[in-house]
């Protein structure tokens, strides 16, 4: 039998323990569309006594956190020429030195380097799409 205290803290206990006096005077046995609802837990689920809240922060920070934090510059390179964006990236870079070193010569580019942000702005990209371009071009093979 599940029971809950004040705290919405969730307990399980036994016929033998009601009938031993063990179940703590504040418990409360779950209703019929209690028990429904709490078998039904939904991710990032916070049980409030009566039904399942998604707690957004926790949900965000694990979308978050299956964004990869590299690339290599081989999945970016053919996941921008696959959306038609390599050419006029390769334009923006041949504009500065310093980013045709990055781009030429890094073996990775990260996620949260200052040439993603830059070309991110340059090319009117949010971070969100910034985001889902690399968690695409993760998917392209990469050699070993």
């Amino acid at each position: 039998m599940l029971y809950q205290n004040k705290k919405n803290e969730i307990f399980i206990y036994t016929y033998l323990d009601k009938l031993n006096g063990l179940i703590p005077k504040d418990m409360k046995k779950l209703t019929k569309t209690q028990l429904i609802a709490y078998a039904n837990k939904p991710d990032f689920g916070v049980w409030n006594g009566n039904t399942w809240e998604i707690d957004e922060l926790a949900k965000q920070e694990y979308e978050k956190s299956l964004i990869p934090k590299t690339i290599t510059l081989r999945q970016a390179r053919l996941y921008l020429l696959s959306i038609g964006l390599l050419d006029d990236l390769e334009n923006i870079i041949n504009q500065n030195r310093g980013y045709q070193i990055e781009w030429e010569y890094a073996n990775q580019i990260e996620r949260e380097s200052p040439l993603v942000k830059i070309l991110g702005q340059t090319l009117n990209l949010d971070d969100e799409q910034i985001d889902n371009m690399f968690m695409e071009a993760s998917k392209i093979w990469q050699k070993n």
